[in-house]
C-alpha cells in the first residue's frame, strides 16, 4: 500500500477513534475519554506532519498554496480543541468543577472540525494530489515517510 492508500487508511482509523470519543464524552467517561484523546493525538501528529511535512511541499510546486491554507487551518483549530479538551481532563482529574464544560466545548469542537477536515481531505485534497503528482514524486514522498504510529 503507498502513501496514497495509507492517508485514506489513516482516516479511517481516526473515524474509529473519533466514535470512540464521542461515546465517552457524552457520557463524561474520563478514562475512556482520556484514551481516546491520546490515540487521536498520537494519530493526528503522524498523520498532520505526513501532509505538513512531505505532501503539502509537493503540491505547493503547483501554486495550490491557498488551499493548502485551509487544510493548515483545520489542523490548527484542531489542536486548539485539543488542548481545550484535555486541560478540561487534567482539570477534572485536579478536581475542578468547571473542567467538565471545559472538556464538552473541547470534544464538540473535535467532533465538529475533524470529521469535516476528513472529508475535505478525502474528496478534494487527496484526489487533487493524485491527480497533479507525478510517479516520481509520490515515490518521493514515499521515501520521506517515517515509521508509523
Amino acid at each position: 500500500m503507498g502513501l496514497y492508500d495509507d492517508l485514506f487508511a489513516q482516516h479511517r482509523v481516526a473515524e474509529g477513534i473519533l466514535d470512540r470519543i464521542r461515546k465517552a464524552g457524552a457520557a463524561l467517561a474520563a478514562e475512556e475519554l482520556t484514551e481516546g484523546l491520546a490515540l487521536l493525538r498520537k494519530d493526528a501528529e503522524y498523520h498532520f506532519g505526513l501532509e505538513e511535512n512531505i505532501l503539502f511541499p509537493i503540491l505547493n510546486r503547483y501554486g495550490k498554496e491557498d488551499l493548502l491554507e485551509a487544510f493548515l487551518e483545520d489542523h490548527v483549530e484542531f489542536w486548539k480543541a485539543m488542548e481545550k479538551a484535555e486541560k478540561g481532563l487534567r482539570g477534572l482529574q485536579a478536581g475542578d468543577s468547571k473542567a467538565t464544560g471545559l472538556i464538552k466545548e473541547g470534544v464538540d469542537a473535535i467532533l465538529d472540525i475533524l470529521p469535516a477536515h476528513i472529508e475535505k481531505e478525502d474528496n478534494v485534497l487527496f484526489p487533487m494530489a493524485k491527480e497533479v503528482m507525478t510517479a516520481a514524486e509520490w515515490r518521493e514522498a514515499e521515501s520521506k515517510v517515517p515509521p508509523g504510529p
